[in-house]
C-alpha cells in the first residue's frame, strides 16, 4: 500500500492486491492469471474501476504496452476510474461484517456479583446484547445488563427455559463454581459453546473423585478416606491432615488438623457444611502453595499467570 500510494497506475491480476489499489484510488489494467479470476477482471471492468486485457494468454508485449500508452495519456479515464474506484471501496468493509454481527451476537451470564460484572462490562462494551440472571436482583451486574431475569442460577431447568427464551449466542458466568455447573449442563443440552464437559464438572465438584484421578495418576499422591458419620473415624492415623467436605466450594468447611484430638470436631463441622453430609480426611501435603490460569485452546496450552499462594492466620 505504501508503494501504491505514490503511483498513478498499477498493472495487476485481479487478485486481493486490485481491492487494496481499489481502496487507495488507484487506476488499473488487470489481467487474469488464473481462470477464478475471471469473475472478478469482468466486474471490475464493468463497475469502471480498471481497464481489462482478458486473460494473460491473450496478452502480447505489444498489447500491453499499446494499452499502458493510450491510459497514461487519458488523464480523464484515470481520473474516472480512480473517482469510482474511491466511491465503491471506502476500506469500511472489516467495520461492517464487525458491526453487523456486534448486532446479533447475545450473551446469558450466569450471577451479578462483581466477577460477573466484569465480563457484563466487557461484552457490552464489544456491541453484545447482555442478559443476567440471579435469584434476586442484586449486585452491580443487574445496572449493567441489558436485562435482568429473576432466575435461580442454581436451578438448571429454569436457567434452561430462560436460555431458550432468549436464545443467546453463548451461556457462561465466572467466580462462582455452582453457577458453571449449570452453563455447563444448559448449553451441552442446548448444543451451545462450553470450554468444560459435565464430566470434567462432576470430576471437580466431587473431591473424592478428584484425589482418586490425581492419586491414580501420580499427581500430588496422598492418603485419603471419605465418611458420612463417625463411626470410622479412628481408621485414620495420619497427622497433620486436612478434613473438607466432599463436595462443597470455597474452602467452606475446611479445617487442617494438627493431632488426633481435634479430628472430631472438624468432621462434624465438614459434615454440617456438605449438601450430601460426607467429608473427605487428606493427607496434608507440605511444601510450598502455587495458583495458576491455565487455559487449553487448540491443544496449546498457555499458562496465563503464575503466583505463589501466602496464607494468613
Amino acid at each position: 500500500a505504501e508503494i501504491m500510494l505514490f503511483c498513478d497506475l498499477a498493472i495487476l491480476a485481479p487478485g486481493g492486491m486490485s481491492y487494496e489499489a481499489a481502496t487507495l484510488g488507484l487506476p488499473m489494467i488487470l489481467i487474469a492469471i488464473e481462470d477464478n479470476q475471471y469473475i472478478n477482471l469482468q466486474g471490475c471492468s464493468e463497475m469502471g474501476i480498471a481497464r481489462s486485457l482478458g486473460i494473460i494468454d491473450q496478452v502480447t508485449p505489444r498489447k500491453l504496452c499499446d494499452e499502458v500508452s493510450d491510459v497514461v495519456h487519458d488523464s480523464e479515464s484515470l481520473l474516472s476510474m480512480s473517482s469510482r474506484a474511491l466511491k465503491e471501496f471506502d476500506g469500511r468493509g472489516t467495520e461492517r461484517i464487525r458491526d453487523i454481527f456486534k448486532q446479533n451476537m447475545k450473551a446469558l451470564i450466569l450471577g451479578t456479583n462483581a466477577g460477573q460484572a466484569d465480563i457484563i462490562s466487557y461484552l457490552k462494551q464489544k456491541g453484545w446484547e447482555v442478559h443476567a440472571c440471579g435469584y434476586r436482583q442484586e449486585g452491580p451486574g443487574c445496572d449493567l445488563a441489558d436485562e435482568f431475569h429473576l432466575a435461580d442460577t442454581l436451578d438448571v431447568g429454569a436457567v434452561k427455559e430462560l436460555t431458550k427464551d432468549i436464545k443467546p449466542d453463548i451461556i457462561y458466568s465466572v467466580s462462582s463454581d455452582s453457577a458453571i455447573k449449570t452453563v455447563t449442563k444448559v448449553a451441552e443440552a442446548l448444543g451451545l459453546p462450553h470450554f468444560l464437559n459435565s464430566e470434567l464438572i462432576d470430576l471437580f465438584d466431587h473431591k473424592e473423585k478428584l484425589r482418586l484421578f490425581l492419586n491414580d495418576n501420580e499427581i500430588s499422591k496422598v492418603g485419603f478416606m471419605t465418611l458420612a458419620d463417625l463411626s470410622e473415624l479412628n481408621r485414620w492415623t495420619i497427622f497433620p491432615c486436612v478434613v473438607k467436605p466432599s463436595d462443597s466450594q470455597g474452602q467452606r468447611g475446611v479445617c487442617l488438623v494438627e493431632q488426633k484430638e481435634d479430628l472430631e470436631d472438624a468432621v462434624k463441622n465438614a459434615i454440617e457444611k456438605s449438601v450430601t453430609r460426607t467429608v473427605i480426611i487428606e493427607e496434608y501435603l507440605q511444601g510450598v502453595e502455587f495458583s495458576t490460569n491455565v487455559i487449553v485452546q487448540n491443544h496449546e496450552v498457555i499458562v496465563n499467570e503464575f503466583t505463589e499462594r501466602f496464607i494468613h492466620g
